[in-house]
């Protein structure tokens, strides 16, 4: 350009600015002044006359304030004109790159993690470019800074890069995912079967309770676990499902064993004896029957003491419930015919 007084505008980046003449375009004795400010109240920041040489072009340098616009007068010594080139070059600002703190959330609803966004704050002229990579429960990489990515339950390493042509800088963080979803559980229904001949109880086998997680890894333990021998009445089976991270449910159902097989019960042999003396009949004297059972708690009704005799018979009834009973009748056969038969009874 060939003019007696030319100006140019830049904005600050907060690096050394130099605006030159010095090239081979510049052919006369040329000045350089730099303002801010505005039309009217502009305020002198550097000047510069013959920097590259006597009566040559000029060149200033100076540290700029980031936003700020700077007034770039371009003339020439006692009003020359001419030629010239100007340049004007912004240092560059090493990247720098600073991270978030570290972030602990919970898992979204039926999900293995979470989507969670941050946001870095990076520095640097040129602006500088960024790479992620994701490290320990969630892996990857990529351009950007990773922000709004899906992160599996467990701690991630996310470390961020910012490069440009001044240099590289690195910071790293991490983002935790909590898995507080407890699992869900369902129970088999409630069982009932006999019980295995000649003992009080059966081997019962069941399936598995079914349960579901929003993350692999749950297990299902049932107690008393399938295959148990389940005595005769009815047991409460628990089955708890837990997952990776320790949450739990659980679940119940029945299992009733009903015991279906009678007693075995033996009587002494037949009984001939003769009246005792005098009277029309005999104290007669035998052994009490066996019992036996599959389970424990056999009552035998029958005779006590061995005290039978024409004018009076002892039975002892127990109560093996757990509340009381109600007797409403009895039978005692005592030969053939019709006999006059009188009842007292005790409690205790």
């Amino acid at each position: 350009s060939v003019a007696a007084d030319v100006w140019y505008t830049v904005v600050g980046n907060g690096a050394n600015i130099t605006a030159s003449l010095c090239g081979a375009g510049t052919t006369y004795d040329s000045k350089i002044d730099v303002y801010t400010g505005s039309c009217g109240s502009l305020v002198s920041v550097v000047c510069d006359d013959d920097f590259c040489a006597f009566a040559g072009p000029s060149e200033v340098t100076w540290l700029s304030v980031a936003a700020t616009t700077y007034y770039i007068r371009v003339h020439g010594f006692g009003g020359a004109t001419g030629n010239y080139t100007l340049n004007v070059s912004c240092a560059c600002l090493p990247a720098t790159i600073t991270c978030p703190a570290n972030i602990t959330v919970s898992n979204a609803a039926n999900q293995c993690g979470n989507t969670v966004s941050y946001t870095p704050t990076v520095t640097g002229l040129p602006a500088p470019a960024v790479t992620y990579s994701f490290s320990g429960a969630t892996t990857g990489s990529g351009s950007g800074d990773g922000s709004g990515s899906f992160f599996n339950v467990g701690t991630t390493t996310v470390t961020l890069t910012a490069t440009n042509t001044c240099g590289t800088a690195s910071c790293s963080f991490t983002v935790t995912v909590n898995d507080v979803q407890p699992p869900t559980i369902t129970c088999p229904a409630n069982i009932s079967v006999n019980n295995t001949p000649g003992t009080c109880g059966a081997v019962v086998t069941f399936a598995s309770p079914s349960a579901s997680d929003n993350c692999p890894g749950v297990t299902v333990v049932s107690v008393p676990a399938s295959g148990s021998v389940f005595p005769v009445g009815v047991t409460t089976v628990t089955s708890t499902a837990t997952d990776a991270a320790g949450n739990t449910a659980t679940c119940t159902f029945t299992v009733t064993v009903n015991d279906t097989q009678a007693p075995v019960i033996t009587c002494p042999a037949n009984i001939t004896t003769g009246n005792d003396a005098n009277q029309c009949g005999a104290v007669v004297n035998y052994s009490l029957p066996t019992v036996t059972d599959n389970c424990p708690g056999g009552t035998l009704v029958a005779p006590v003491g061995d005290n039978n005799a024409f004018n009076g018979i002892t039975f002892d009834v127990t109560n093996n419930t757990a509340g009381p009973i109600t007797l409403t009748s009895f039978r005692a056969p005592i030969g053939t015919g019709t006999h006059p038969v009188e009842v007292y009874y005790t409690t205790s």
